[in-house]
């Protein structure tokens, strides 16, 4: 059973992990994505209202195409899944494989509980940047 996040990415060391539960143990209601290749989180983008994005929304990952070494991960009901490309002409990610090995706390793992306010803006908050849907 792997119960960290730094025990997860051992075995994917370049994972990006979108953590949608998260956004439950803080006020402001915004999800998490850690990043492993530079080993911090960064806050959800909002929405053209200004409303953080909310699963099955995802930001756009521009790093990842058809030919990507970057593996995405959602968590989401304390569950985990692996994404893939589904259709990037329709912005769409779709659900690869469930993680079932993990601990359903690691939602709330140290990297995503950082008390320290050292949560990143996201890189590309751009409102004019498509908004991506996971298809189940």
């Amino acid at each position: 059973m792997i119960n960290t996040i730094e025990e997860f990415v051992k075995d994917h060391p370049k994972a990006v992990i979108v953590n949608y539960d998260i956004a439950e143990r803080n006020d402001e209601g915004y999800g998490l994505t850690y990043r492993k290749s530079r080993d911090h989180t960064e806050i959800f983008r909002t929405d053209r209202l200004g409303k953080y994005l909310k699963y099955p929304y995802i930001q756009q990952y521009t790093e990842l195409t058809d030919k990507s070494y970057v593996e995405l991960f959602i968590i989401h009901n304390r569950k985990m899944y692996e994404l893939e490309l589904l259709d990037p002409d329709n912005h769409l990610f779709k659900i690869k494989r469930a993680i079932t090995n993990i601990n359903p706390e690691l939602y709330m793992d140290d990297k995503f509980m950082d008390t320290r306010g050292n949560n990143r803006k996201p890189s590309s908050n751009h409102k004019d940047e498509p908004i991506w849907k996971i298809e189940e």
